[in-house]
């Protein structure tokens, strides 16, 4: 699910948008200040800066800001789907699946039965891709985006960024 919002980018000295752009993306939520920065955009209008920052928020959801002064925009995209935070695996799952596998070979040796050792084999990593998708659907659901509340934080830090220097 995605929702873009839109806003008109105040008036402001051309020597301003960078810090105002800044201000707005560290407002939005402090991971996005890692991320700002300008990238060069090419058009019929010959080149221009576009101050963007991506940040994600705790249940995966992403978020981008896209300031375009050139075109007097602000603009907040959502996303449930598409790019996740970088995510580090449990290394004790890949231990537990290869202990699970000794354990299969083990009970087949132990019982002289290979049909049990690849039964137990399968029903482990059956039980293993079944819990990863139900905690993966689990997560999708939980992804909820309330545009009204992302509209009212956006307007909230450009108010604020605006009155940085007055």
């Amino acid at each position: 699910m995605e929702h873009r919002l839109q806003v008109d980018l105040p008036d402001l000295p051309a020597a301003k948008t960078e810090e105002f752009a800044a201000q707005v993306a560290a407002d939005l939520s402090p991971e996005m200040s890692g991320t700002f920065g300008a990238i060069q955009v090419s058009d019929a209008g010959g080149q221009r800066k576009v101050w963007t920052a991506l940040g994600w928020q705790e249940d995966g959801s992403s978020v981008y800001l896209h300031i375009d002064p050139a075109e007097r925009k602000v603009e907040l995209r959502l996303d449930t789907k598409g790019l996740d935070a970088p995510a580090s695996h449990a290394r004790w799952a890949n231990g537990l699946l290869i202990a699970g596998l000794a354990a299969s070979a083990i009970a087949g040796v132990v019982c002289r039965s290979w049909l049990l050792a690849i039964g137990l084999l399968g029903l482990l990593l059956g039980t293993s891709i079944a819990l990863d998708v139900h905690r993966q659907k689990t997560h999708e659901r939980r992804r909820r985006i309330d545009p009204q509340a992302w509209n009212n934080r956006l307007q909230a830090a450009i108010e604020r960024a605006k009155t940085i220097d007055e």
